[in-house]
């Protein structure tokens, strides 16, 4: 092992090592805490460009992942042991944990001092790129609007598309650290997949991308510049809300150019810069000082009705902390350079404000019956339209809600993701799609209702709207409806199930869940003692030839380098690739209710276990194997609160088109998303570097 470079180390300060010393007596003093979130922030900053100095092996990437880490466990340390909410005992292991992490980063040390550099690779003309030009000047920068100064500069007109990314692969040789993928053979002549913008990149990926492109990322005052120019405004065209101008709550990516003309053109002419993908910035929080950071709001996002500046995520204003190892299918990127052109034209404007259009992208609704007529009306099509009848006989009465009925929608699209095929030559692109638009049809009938509700949407126009997405929603269940069934189960009738995991008995009896504690009775069930790990579901892949809609890859030659890296969480897995992997294996996914008993015991016990950092795998940089996770619930199940958020079967009336995840993931930070009883929300095409599964029978 070789150390890194004297000057690439990172912060060594007085202070920082001086604060290495105390915590392991009497920690930080409260007046001193300002002081050292900037000096952790600063380690963290030097540590990142250290790695971009090394090779970027998978030993140097968990380094890095532990010493970022190491930051933002020192500081969450140091801050719960000022606000009371550690308590006594929790106040000595905080300043244990914070002495042991802070090691890690002041030692940090990595595998090679100087990474090969191809020197024959040419790097991109900046004329391949489109830019807009920002000019020097102030700007009103995050909700309280300060006014900040920047020199001029260019930014990409449009995100990183798919084709830049494979030119950018193919003609230097790089290796991705995230899931990016091109399709085999590549990109054809005409493929829209090709103009939508790059995701499953990680920030590195991004970096090395814009470092071939002659470029960099912006900072994220840059970024807000570009989006929403000197008039502080909350959107690219203005401040209210539009959800036709960009893609929000869709079914899938679009092209970069897909929304130019809807009006999602900042001042200066930059494109699509809120939704469709979240955009990796070159700058970081002392809130979080190991994560850095994405703006703008991604295809699968949910907006709430009224929501403020620091809950909209596709204001400008609003920015998402992750891991720089972090990939998800919303992660994008664009860049900028500091070259500017000789001669420069006046910057064009946006498009002025146009009258609200609620959730319709398309110009017009499709004829209905276009995905295949079928001799008799489904179960699916009688369900979806006694949900639509009900809402459209509700709306009108303001005393009345409309959550029964979009009770009925969600369960209308359950059906629709038990139609869906799951392997083979009926799972067609078609197919896909029309599960994709039917999911995300839902959740934009469960915001529009919630907008009309709350007044932001006069009745006439939302039941319209309304009809509009019930002629949607039928096409696509007619679709499913009229997709031949295939199984990835095994010929033999096997479950390889049986075999492959451990498995815990829950008992049949009550449970208390969700916030309020609500009892339910919960019938006997077994559940895997383990999250399903990369080893059995390369094995899956291989035993079935199944085409993984996430981000998930098989390791080169189908055999993993490690012992530890096959025992790791399989992530960057669908909602969808979880099921598929349950058909072949004969078990099933829990549902919500069964996952929390299992997670809770019968008392409802938030833990069981004293919640201090050291205790599970949450806010950590890197994934751990699942064997060598100690969280144990009641029952003996391993992992479930931290490491990875988990798949289960279940949905909300907020979302009634998505599915749920429990636990929280490496990733996360703070304590709220490693509750048991809360769930996040996401629709069932969707992959990240923290989602996993277990399994049930």
């Amino acid at each position: 092992m070789k150390p890194i470079n004297s000057h690439n180390r990172p912060v060594q300060s007085t202070r920082l090592q001086g604060l290495s010393k105390r915590v392991e007596h009497q920690g930080v003093e409260k007046s001193e805490l300002p002081d050292v979130q900037q000096e952790l922030y600063t380690a963290s900053r030097q540590a990142l460009t250290a790695f971009e100095q090394v090779q970027p092996t998978r030993d140097n990437r968990r380094k890095l992942g532990a010493a970022l880490s190491a930051a933002n466990r020192v500081l969450a340390c140091s801050v719960a042991t000022h606000s009371g909410s550690a308590g006594p005992i929790g106040v000595a292991l905080a300043n244990f944990e914070s002495k042991n992490q802070l090691g890690k980063l002041l030692g940090l040390e990595f595998d090679q001092s100087v990474a090969e550099v191809n020197t024959d690779v040419k790097r991109r003309p900046l004329e391949e790129t489109s830019w807009v030009e920002v000019p020097a000047g102030e700007f009103q920068f995050g909700p309280d609007k300060q006014k900040v100064d920047l020199p001029a500069y260019r930014i990409s007109k449009y995100p990183v598309t798919n084709r830049d990314f494979e030119k950018f692969v193919s003609e230097t040789g790089y290796q991705t650290q995230g899931n990016w993928r091109p399709p085999e053979g590549g990109y054809a002549e005409g493929d829209k997949n090709a103009e939508k913008p790059c995701v499953h990149v990680n920030f590195h990926d991004a970096k090395a991308y814009a470092k071939w492109a002659g470029g960099r990322l912006p900072t994220e005052q840059e970024w807000e510049k570009a989006a929403r120019g000197t008039d502080g405004r909350l959107y690219p065209w203005g401040n209210d809300w539009r959800p036709e101008a960009c893609n929000n709550e869709g079914s899938d990516l679009t092209p970069v150019t897909a929304f130019e003309k809807a009006g999602n053109v900042s001042p200066f002419g930059a494109v699509d810069m809120v939704g469709n993908a979240m955009e990796w910035v070159d700058s970081g929080t002392i809130r979080r000082p190991g994560a850095v950071l994405l703006k703008g709001g991604a295809w699968q996002n949910y907006r709430s009705p009224g929501a403020d500046q620091l809950s909209d995520p596709f204001g400008a204003v609003r920015h998402t902390s992750e891991y720089p190892d972090s990939t998800y299918a919303g992660f994008g990127f664009r860049i900028v350079t500091d070259e500017m052109p000789e001669k420069t034209q006046a910057p064009p404007t946006a498009s002025p404000n146009q009258p609200l259009a609620i959730l319709s992208e398309e110009a017009e609704a499709k004829p209905a019956g276009q995905g295949g007529k079928v001799e008799e009306e489904s179960g699916l099509e009688k369900q979806l339209k006694q949900a639509f009848q009900n809402l459209t006989s509700q709306l009108p009465q303001s005393d009345q809600k409309p959550g029964k009925s979009l009770g009925v929608l969600a369960e209308a699209v359950r059906s629709a993701r038990e139609l869906r095929p799951l392997g083979g030559a009926s799972d067609t692109k078609e197919a896909r799609g029309a599960s994709d638009t039917l999911h995300a049809t839902a959740n934009r009938v469960a915001t529009l209702v919630g907008a009309t509700a709350s007044g932001f949407v006069p009745l006439s126009l939302a039941l319209k709207e309304l009809e509009k997405h019930e002629v949607s929603m039928l096409d696509s269940a007619r679709v499913l409806q009229s997709a031949p069934k295939t199984s990835l189960r095994p010929e033999d009738g096997s479950k390889p199930a049986d075999k492959m995991f451990e498995w815990i008995d829950i008992p049949e009896g009550k449970a208390l869940v969700g916030r309020n504690n609500e009892e339910v009775h919960v019938k006997a069930f077994q559940l895997s003692k383990h999250p399903v790990t990369n080893d059995q579901f390369r094995e899956f892949v291989q035993s079935t030839e199944y085409e993984v809609e996430g981000g998930w890859r098989a390791p080169e030659g189908g055999q993993y380098s490690s012992k530890d890296q096959a025992k790791e969480p399989a992530v960057n897995v669908s909602f969808n690739d979880a099921r598929a992997f349950c058909e072949w294996a004969g078990c099933r996914l829990p549902e919500e209710n069964e996952w929390e008993k299992a997670a809770r015991g019968e008392d409802g016990a938030t833990y069981n276990f004293a919640f201090v950092p050291s205790t599970l795998v949450a806010d950590s940089g890197v994934m751990q194997p699942v064997d060598q996770v100690q969280e144990s619930s009641p029952y003996g199940a391993k992992g479930m609160i931290g490491n990875v958020l988990e798949w289960v079967e279940g949905t909300t009336e907020r979302r009634p088109g998505s599915v749920l995840l429990k636990g929280g993931a490496w990733s996360n930070g703070g304590v709220k998303p490693f509750t048991p009883e809360r769930h996040s929300t996401d629709l069932p095409n969707s992959s990240y570097g923290g989602f996993g599964f277990r399994v049930a029978r």
